[in-house]
């Protein structure tokens, strides 16, 4: 009878503070539910902690119950899996749970900055503290992505931005685009190390929109024959980028 090896994956925590070794830490209570309750940790099990400054802290739970958890920092190890191609994704707000999804993905992708951009024909319009609160939960669930994908660093979950303002800002790399009708103009582009990626709403941009952008310097970048959806599109486009210039 052949033998199955079964490799368990290091259960991975965001600590939103500073880490030191031969530290104790009381985690929080939301972390002590999902340890407990979901991966039914136990005292003496090992975990890794990060805090987005790029290393892994290697701990040991020392104390567990409902409402305490305490863990001793052992040592930290270099993680290597930094994007190393710089990725913004302005993404037009989408509907529903769908820019959860375009969140999520997008950090596991390689995501580096994330601004959800408010435009012409966009159909999601909140007042600021529903906006707060949606920044709120966008950035844990990019969070508990980099916990699933192995990322030491943390995507940054800008504020809401109009259209206009954003595309008048300066960004370093390459300026793109997606817009299903226009020519790709990606041949000029050659090794880069970031890129701003905009990506439009369901209704698409508005012809002045692809003006503005073209006037403040956005390459245009059809994805193929085919029109994609927007929770779609902007994450091909960085798959296709992280093949291009990244490390895919």
């Amino acid at each position: 009878m052949p033998f199955v090896i079964i490799i368990m994956r290091m259960t991975r925590i965001y600590f939103f503070s500073v880490i030191q070794l031969q530290q104790t830490l009381d985690l929080p209570e939301s972390i002590i539910r999902h340890i407990s309750c979901a991966l039914r940790a136990k005292v003496g099990d090992a975990i890794i902690l990060f805090n987005g400054d790029g290393y892994d802290y290697h701990a040991r739970i020392d104390y567990i119950s409902k409402k305490k958890l305490t863990v001793f920092i052992l040592e930290k190890s270099d993680n290597n899996t930094a994007p190393s191609l710089e990725v913004h994704l302005a993404q037009c707000v989408c509907r529903g749970e769908k820019m959860d999804f375009v969140i999520q993905k997008a950090t596991e992708l390689g995501a580096t900055e994330i601004t959800p951009i408010v435009s012409e024909f966009g159909n999601v319009i909140l007042n600021q503290e529903r906006w707060q609160k949606k920044i709120s939960h966008w950035q844990k669930i990019a969070n508990s992505a980099c916990e699933q994908s192995g990322r030491a660093d943390i995507v940054t979950i800008h504020m809401p931005v109009k259209f206009i303002e954003f595309v008048s800002q300066s960004f370093s790399g390459a300026k793109l685009i997606l817009s299903p009708e226009e020519n790709s103009v990606l041949e000029g582009v050659q090794k880069i190390d970031a890129i701003t990626l905009l990506v439009g709403p369901e209704g698409g941009f508005s012809e002045n929109e692809l003006k503005v952008s073209e006037r403040n310097g956005f390459l245009p970048w059809q994805l193929g024959p085919r029109v994609l959806r927007s929770e779609t599109a902007g994450l091909a486009a960085i798959s296709v980028a992280q093949h291009k210039w990244g490390d895919f």
